[in-house]
C-alpha cells in the first residue's frame, strides 16, 4: 500500500516527507522495544536504578546494550521520564543523562555533540537565592536528574554514583 502511495505520488510530481520505518513504528500501537528496553514517550528506554556507577561505567552499561545515555532535549520527554519515575517508586536515585561540558567548560553538550537545553523546565532551581543550575564548578561537568530536586537536571562530579537511563540507538 505505502509503495502504491509513493509512485503515485511520484506520478504527480508531489514532493513529500515520507516518515522512516522506525518513525512509522513509533507512531504504531504495534511497537515493541528489544528487551531490555522499554516504551516511555515515545523512546526505548531502560531506566535502571539498581546499577549504580560514575558516568563512564554508566555509559559502558548502556553500550553493552546497544545503547546510550538518554538525550532528553524536549520538555514532552522529561515529562515522560519523570511520570514513569514517580509512577514506578524509582525515586531513591538519581539518574545520569548523556550531558556533559567536560569538552569545554559551561559549554554543555549532549554525547552526539548537540547542545543541551539551558534552563527552565529542563535545570533545576534551588536555593534560598533560587539559583538555576548548572552552576557547580569546573568539578561539575556532568549531569543527573536529581532525585533531591525532583528529577530536574543538576550538574554533578562525574564520579559521583547513580542510576542511569539509557537509550536505544537505531
Amino acid at each position: 500500500m505505502m509503495k502504491a502511495f509513493v509512485v503515485l505520488m511520484a506520478c504527480l510530481g508531489a514532493s513529500a516527507y515520507l516518515p522512516t520505518s522506525s518513525e512509522i513504528l513509533r507512531e504504531s500501537k504495534a511497537y515493541v522495544c528489544p528487551d531490555p528496553f522499554e516504551l516511555i514517550g515515545g523512546q526505548c528506554l531502560i531506566v535502571d536504578n539498581f546499577t549504580k556507577g560514575t558516568y563512564q561505567g554508566m555509559k559502558q552499561f548502556c553500550e553493552m546494550f546497544q545503547g546510550r545515555v538518554v538525550k532528553i532535549d524536549n520538555a514532552d520527554t522529561l515529562r515522560a521520564i519523570t511520570d514513569h519515575i514517580y509512577d514506578n517508586k524509582l525515586t531513591t536515585v538519581s539518574f545520569w543523562i548523556g550531558a556533559t561540558d567536560e569538552a569545554a567548560e559551561g559549554t554543555w553538550q549532549w554525547d552526539d555533540e548537540t547542545h543541551v537545553p539551558m534552563g527552565t523546565p529542563f535545570w533545576a532551581n534551588f536555593g534560598c537565592s533560587n539559583n538555576q543550575a548548572p552552576d557547580g564548578d569546573k568539578q561539575e561537568n556532568c549531569a543527573v536528574l536529581d532525585k533531591d530536586l525532583h528529577f530536574y537536571f543538576n550538574d554533578v562530579h562525574c564520579d559521583s554514583d547513580a542510576g542511569v537511563i539509557c537509550e536505544a540507538v537505531w
